[in-house]
């Protein structure tokens, strides 16, 4: 019998001096954006100021939402469905393209060239071109993995 899992959640788009910042867990051979789930009874804006805090221990200024990228995949079978909402962020007392420090230990954050996105398997995968096409997209992003 397959389960099926629904994952609502924000994700931060930070960018310093064309590159991006993500997130890698130990767990699986994906990059993120920073970011998280969004939990019953809070907004998109305050999960992905918790998000930062909990990752990070930095504070941060959220920004513009750019849009939405909903995205399935299947594993150990559970289908899983994530709608990511994104918004643009800038993390305060970081120094330009200095990698933070995580606040946990199967998380590791790193700087990687907007230009090389598709080069770090970051999911869901029409993030790359979203954000390495940003400046001709007039209007909200979307993107999607599903049928």
């Amino acid at each position: 019998m397959t389960h099926t899992r629904f994952h609502y959640v924000a994700r931060a788009v930070i960018i310093d001096q064309e590159h991006v910042l993500l997130v890698r867990d130990q767990l699986t051979p994906y990059a993120y954006l920073p970011g998280g789930h969004i939990e019953i009874g809070e907004s998109a804006v305050a999960a992905l100021v918790r998000e930062i805090v909990e990752e990070l221990g930095l504070d941060c200024t959220v920004g513009p939402y750019l849009g939405a990228v909903e995205h399935g995949w299947s594993a150990d079978r559970v289908d899983h469905v994530e709608m990511n909402h994104l918004f643009q962020v800038t993390l305060e007392g970081l120094p330009p393209l200095t990698a933070p420090v995580s606040k946990e230990p199967h998380l590791t954050f790193y700087w990687a060239p907007v230009g090389s996105l598709e080069h770090h398997r970051l999911q869901p995968t029409p993030l790359a071109n979203l954000i390495k096409n940003r400046y001709s997209i007039h209007g909200a992003w979307w993107g999607s993995t599903l049928g």
